[in-house]
């Protein structure tokens, strides 16, 4: 079946090579899709949807940086272990980092955060905002609906602190590989994710990168300065990221310095979004674990997952899944260096939250939540 791309580019690179490259790869996944399946309809959304990707040609090579973010639309519940088994297929058919990931065409007609009807509310979601916002649909019909989408100055503070938490899961893993490749970028959108933070609280995220870059520069030094205390170094670390996003390339600090400032830098905005939230100032880890975990809003708010698990405990179990390493992680550096504090910093605050909830929350863990959020056992003893 022949896809109808119109004239629609997936990336800003404006080469031939690398829109044909994504092309070839988007009618592959396609191809693999139908041979196994019939889903109502297949999307393709994120960067690549939004024509944002992130790409560059070295050496004649197409090198992708974006993830080719999937979408497969079936009102059939046993699609869903089809969707699993078609993750493996594709990743071994093109060599790319692909994930297909599983919605009913009642989820994308209605914007909401679940594909069951019993959790079936509009979601106020960074991921629903962008899902709406960039789909592409590659096959079938595009059953959005004004109800689809969402306004982007309704969605909450704590959709920032969750980001923030996955990009230094994100990184922390990459920091024990040695390819810069993925360095530079868990790097790059970590600190973006810091801007977008903050756009987040002056109710103007967008779905663009190029939008948000020139939202959050529009503010000025000085009103960032005195209403957030973000210094011009600061500002500058999330411009590269931003820049970095637009016009990648493989450089990246590798130092102890560089990946200090980066923690640090996620550490000072968790900070200010949490100063937000509580309306009170946060002077180190513990007050600001203690203010994560008994904010009473942050616990009754979901977004997306199989679980149906609030955002609170569903982003420090992620976060859980990367504390195995830091070990390893703090070895590679002198014990009283900054960087060492640093990591002490975040994760004293990771653990303390994860101990409160294994000690007051009454949450029963099924086998498929465990698999799916791919969590350790011990913790849910």
């Amino acid at each position: 079946m022949a896809i109808q791309f119109g004239d629609k580019q997936f990336t800003s690179t404006n080469e031939s090579r690398v829109e044909n490259y994504i092309r070839i790869i988007l009618e592959k996944i396609v191809e693999l899709v139908l041979k196994e399946s019939n889903p109502v309809g297949i999307f393709v959304y994120g960067s690549l949807g939004r024509g944002e990707g992130t790409a560059k040609v070295e050496e004649d090579k197409v090198i992708l940086y974006s993830d080719f973010e999937i979408g497969f639309v079936s009102n059939t519940i046993k699609d869903r272990k089809i969707v699993r088994i078609l993750n493996q297929q594709i990743l071994e058919a093109t060599g790319q980092d692909v994930s297909l990931s599983y919605f009913t065409s009642s989820r994308i007609r209605k914007g909401t955060n679940s594909n069951f009807s019993l959790l079936s509310r509009q979601s106020k979601t960074i991921e629903t905002y962008e899902l709406t916002e960039s789909a592409f649909f590659l096959y079938g019909e595009d059953n959005r609906t004004h109800n689809s989408f969402v306004d982007p100055t309704n969605i909450p503070v704590w959709e920032g602190i969750r980001c923030i938490f996955n990009r230094l899961a994100e990184h922390h893993n990459s920091v024990l590989t040695d390819n810069k490749s993925k360095l530079a970028k868990t790097a790059n959108k970590l600190r973006i994710v810091c801007g977008d933070a903050i756009l987040l609280l002056e109710g103007k995220y967008h779905y663009l990168y190029s939008t948000r870059s020139k939202y959050f520069n529009s503010m000025g030094r000085e009103y960032l300065y005195h209403t957030y205390r973000i210094t011009p170094e600061e500002i500058e670390r999330i411009n590269r990221g931003y820049v970095w996003k637009q016009k990648p390339g493989e450089r990246v600090d590798e130092n102890n310095t560089s990946l200090l400032k980066d923690f640090e830098l996620a550490v000072h905005f968790l900070t200010i979004l949490f100063e937000n939230q509580f309306n009170k100032s946060i002077h180190n880890s513990e007050e600001m674990a203690l203010s994560y975990r008994h904010s009473v809003k942050l616990k009754n708010e979901y977004y997306k997952g199989p679980s149906g698990l609030p955002v609170i405990q569903n982003s420090i179990l992620f976060m859980q899944k990367r504390i195995n390493y830091t070990q390893y992680i703090l070895s590679l550096f002198d014990s009283k260096s900054k960087i060492h504090e640093c990591y002490l910093q975040v994760l004293e605050m990771t653990i303390k939250v994860i101990d409160e909830l294994k000690i007051n929350q009454e949450i029963k863990y099924t086998d498929e939540m465990k698999k799916t959020l791919g969590l350790y056992s011990n913790l849910m003893e």
